[in-house]
């Protein structure tokens, strides 16, 4: 065997040329006079011009793209007998094939001008609703400006402090009450103010414990909780109340979820004490309203307010 200056790369090349196109440039001889020397196929080799698989001319590549198999389309999925789907056969008939790949890229092309299109119509509706808002505040800015003067109140009898006060006292907001799970009642017809055997306090004397170990964290308010509750004598629910106008009853002894939301005020809720037995509790909020709720139901006995 002749050793020649070869290194890996071009071996690798000139082998890679002969498995896929059937000719090799031939190292031991040497191009003179222009003229390249070759071993194999030499009809395959004046086709191709002599390319490697490494180093192709633009149309080459482009055939060999359009000759890449491709599959048949897969139809329509609704179709349950009809729909091939990634199994659809492979097409072998070279002219089929270019047509369906050119068919491709047309429906490429379509998508993306559909997109362009899609997306300038999405801006030109922005910059309306920009447009509008805009016009929208300038009105608004109009209206204050020709609206009654400190004098003209003071001389009906209501001074700026008064009606400021008036206007930011909010309303009574409307009371409505969720349950999260699907049945409030179990199969005995009991809800879940029955408390657990397990949870029942039947020993006078009993102890109460530093806390060791976190246990549970219970998670559902979107601000800040200003106040929380245990149930009266058991403690197997718990009432919570938050800064984002909701209360919410929560179990304790088993899956610990939610089990139901309560929302009646406009402004957060500042504190909530139970009854002695735990049927009713109250609500106190910065909207200055007190509520008296039914624990059971979640519904609204009574309101008071300070004015």
């Amino acid at each position: 065997v002749e050793e020649h200056a070869l290194d890996d790369f071009v071996f690798d090349e000139q082998y890679h040329t002969f498995q896929s196109f059937g000719y090799a440039s031939d190292p031991a001889r040497h191009n003179t006079g222009g003229e390249e020397h070759f071993v194999g196929d030499s009809k395959l080799f004046l086709e191709n011009q002599g390319a490697t698989v490494y180093r192709q001319t633009a149309s080459q590549i482009k055939a060999r793209k359009l000759l890449k198999r491709i599959r048949e389309a897969g139809g329509d999925p609704s179709d349950v007998d009809g729909y091939l789907g990634p199994w659809a056969p492979l097409i072998e008939d070279e002219e089929k094939a270019a047509a369906m790949a050119k068919d491709q890229e047309d429906r490429k092309k379509k998508w993306a001008e559909e997109q362009r299109l899609k997306k300038a119509e999405e801006e030109e509706e922005k910059k309306k609703r920009s447009k509008q808002m805009n016009e929208s505040s300038s009105d608004d800015e109009e209206d204050d400006d020709t609206g009654p003067s400190t004098a003209e109140l003071d001389a009906a009898g209501t001074t700026a402090g008064e009606k400021r006060r008036k206007k930011n006292l909010p309303d009574c907001a409307d009371e409505t009450t969720t349950y999260d799970f699907k049945e409030e009642q179990d199969y005995q017809g009991r809800s879940y103010m029955h408390c657990p055997q397990e949870m029942r306090n039947n020993d006078e004397n009993h102890r109460c414990f530093i806390p060791k170990s976190w246990v549970h964290t219970w998670n559902g308010h979107t601000k800040a909780v200003s106040a929380i509750r245990w149930f009266p004598g058991s403690g197997h629910i718990l009432l919570s109340a938050s800064l984002d106008c909701s209360l919410k009853i929560w179990n304790v002894n088993s899956h610990r979820k939610c089990l139901r939301t309560i929302n009646g005020h406009l402004l957060g809720i500042r504190d909530i004490t139970f009854n002695n037995s735990g049927s009713q509790f109250l609500s106190i909020s910065y909207d200055r309203w007190i509520k008296l709720w039914d624990t059971e139901t979640g519904k609204c006995i009574s309101r008071f307010s300070s004015g």
